[in-house]
């Protein structure tokens, strides 16, 4: 059994991602898809906008074979850790042969070829980097326009959100040595940040951007897609905002004030100081994100350190790579490949949480403590229960 590994968030799931999946077992002449997903929090700093569970159905629904979760501390961190959380977990199955990624740019070369640079960085980009540093600009921009100025690798490439992520599963693989082939497919319609869709083509930011304004979302979702997020919002269970949260957090960084706040994973420089500032005047979390947010902090970093400070996320020591592989859900294909990591395998593969031998682990503590207070922000009063790592059974689709 060959399989193809993909690393994603599904926020939510919609056409791109099916066509992405397509494409990934086309091109790598595969018919199995592991997915490493998002849990309940995201990359750019913010609750899902569905739960994981549902969010796996969805994916199941679409192509996936097999959902495996991407521990929180992963998901919630810069481009390069969330990166290396979610080869390391494909690359510790043992049974994924090829690892698929979407990007802006079709041209695995040019991504390759930027990886390479960065991990072998010359004393003249370095120092180029950091004059700009120096300047206030923030690292993203700063890498980017070095690496223009002194590798000749256009910014276009390098500032894209997908570009930037591919560049760093590339990285990844090279640093685990991992044994799965890189394949890159070039994005489809429309870009990440795009708010217009292109015919059945929408971006996940313009979805959220019409789910808010209560606009019909259907036609951009496969139809199973479609009613298995219908039913989630007839549940009450979906779409969840952070505002709804917004409240709690603001209690959180309050309390935590600047001395609580220097400990949170990603706070450097005296941000701490800037953040609960920001949080003392504003009266929400969107207010309390803009007002810290400057020309050296971005919006993703400043709300990834809001929210990592709602979930106790604080600086290392905790592990640098994962430490389990946590099953979200699977057809008869995953079974299978399942089945076939048993014997493969270099981590342990928890498909019950409840008999997982480790549950002190700082990593799995963390999952469930996210679970739970996500929980919190579904609009359905009796779905706000805690402990649901260990009352839900992963999701089994044919």
């Amino acid at each position: 059994m060959k399989a193809v590994g993909i690393v994603a968030e599904y926020n939510p799931f919609h056409n791109g991602h099916a066509y992405h999946i397509k494409m990934a077992k086309e091109q790598t002449g595969t018919d199995t898809a592991v997915c490493v997903m998002s849990g309940n929090f995201v990359q750019r700093g913010s609750p899902a906008i569905a739960g994981k569970w549902m969010r796996t159905r969805m994916a199941l629904a679409g192509g996936a074979d097999l959902v495996l979760e991407l521990p929180c501390y992963f998901a919630m961190n810069t481009a390069e850790i969330f990166a290396y959380g979610g080869v390391a977990t494909l690359d510790a199955l043992g049974c994924v042969d090829y690892l698929c990624f979407g990007a802006e740019s079709g041209d695995l070369s040019v991504l390759s070829k930027t990886a390479q640079l960065l991990k072998n960085e010359p004393q003249e980009l370095s120092i180029a980097i950091q004059q700009r540093l120096d300047a206030g600009e923030g690292y993203p921009c700063a890498r980017a326009s070095a690496l223009e100025q002194i590798c000749a690798i256009p910014q276009a490439v390098t500032q894209q959100p997908n570009n930037i992520l591919g560049i760093e599963y590339l990285r990844s693989l090279d640093r685990l040595g991992s044994a799965m082939k890189p394949f890159a497919v070039q994005r489809y319609k429309t870009n990440y940040h795009d708010i217009t869709p292109c015919g059945d083509i929408a971006s996940a930011a313009a979805i959220r951007q019409m789910m808010r304004q209560g606009d019909d979302i259907c036609r951009y979702l496969p139809d199973k897609t479609a009613q298995i997020w219908d039913g989630a919002q007839k549940d009450g269970v979906a779409p969840v905002w952070a505002e709804a949260l917004g409240s709690a957090v603001l209690v959180c960084l309050r309390s935590l004030g600047a001395g609580g706040l220097a400990k949170i994973n990603d706070v450097a420089e005296g941000l701490e100081y800037r953040i609960y500032d920001a949080a003392m005047q504003a009266s929400s979390i969107s207010g309390a994100i803009d007002a810290a947010v400057s020309k050296r902090y971005t919006r993703a970093r400043i709300a990834r350190i809001v929210w990592s400070a709602f979930l106790g996320i604080q600086k290392p020591p905790l592990p640098v790579a994962p430490a389990y592989i946590r099953v979200l859900g699977m057809n008869s294909k995953g079974k299978a490949l399942l089945a076939q990591a048993k014997t493969t395998a270099t981590l342990p593969v928890i498909v019950k949480p409840a008999d997982y031998d480790n549950q002190n682990d700082a990593l799995f503590r963390l999952d469930v403590l996210a679970t739970d207070l996500y929980s919190l922000a579904y609009a359905n009063p009796e779905k706000r229960v805690g402990r649901a790592d260990y009352t839900t059974s992963p999701v089994v689709m044919d």
